[in-house]
């Protein structure tokens, strides 16, 4: 009776070691980047310059270097439309923003987009953003 008993304050235990790690597990920041990415909403399509203004400069000194050879009418046909995702569990008030490019809306006006590069967060008029797309076009070109 002995063995019984101790086999199962072992198996309580033992559970009771499992259910706490799979509960931080589940509530760690990495599971839920992972689980925010698989099942996050499909991207949608956003303007955040006019591609027919024509107008698209780089800001960032790196990122201008890899793309001098294309124009900037290339540039903006390219980069004013991309796909977009929301941005959730980041204090975007806490984040510092970099001028990335300069381009014109449909309106005229200049328009800023600005990254966080640790993030991966870009911003446009106020109006943060995830852009898989972008982030890879920029890191991998």
């Amino acid at each position: 009776m002995d063995k019984k008993l101790i086999f199962k304050v072992f198996v309580l235990c033992f559970s009771l070691v499992v259910v706490i790690f799979v509960y931080r597990f589940l509530s760690s920041q990495t599971f839920k980047k992972e689980t925010e990415a698989l099942f996050s909403a499909e991207a949608r399509p956003f303007q955040w310059c006019s591609s027919e203004r024509k107008q698209f400069v780089w800001l960032d000194q790196s990122i201008k270097a890899k793309f001098q050879s294309e124009s900037a009418i290339t540039l903006s046909k390219k980069f004013c439309k991309i796909q977009i995702q929301a941005v959730q569990g980041v204090d975007i008030a806490t984040l510092k923003w970099q001028p990335l490019a300069v381009g014109l809306d449909s309106e005229g006006q200049q328009v800023v987009l600005e990254w966080n590069s640790v993030q991966k967060i870009f911003r446009a008029e106020g109006l943060p953003f995830r852009s898989a797309q972008f982030t890879k076009q920029l890191v991998l070109n």
